[in-house]
């Protein structure tokens, strides 16, 4: 997987794809060869109201390149450090991007 972070007004968003982003021009820098460790979720887990309830996002202390989403910080195990930010996972930057433009 690839990782790209971008600034937005609600803080850090951590891009996970799934496909190489800078070959569908991808501007931001992107960090290569990153697990991010996705869970199933049951159906009213993470819902609030029909929407997603914000995640916690952890990286691994031990191995920097693994990544994954807890419901809170008190599921985070030791060994992981809490980052700032969402995750979200895609497929490739060209969804992100049909995604987003969307939204504005």
């Amino acid at each position: 997987m690839y990782l790209v972070t971008m600034q937005s007004s609600n803080g850090p968003r951590l891009l996970f794809f799934h496909a190489d982003p800078r070959l569908h021009g991808c501007p931001y820098p992107v960090v290569e060869g990153v697990v991010f460790e996705e869970r199933q979720i049951q159906n009213d887990e993470w819902s609030l109201e029909g929407g997603p309830k914000p995640h916690i996002v952890a990286q691994q202390k031990r191995t920097p390149n693994r990544y994954r989403a807890f419901r809170s910080e008190l599921d985070v195990p030791n060994g992981w450090e809490i980052l700032d930010g969402q995750a979200e996972v895609w497929v490739t930057w060209e969804a992100f991007q049909r995604r987003r433009c969307r939204r504005f």
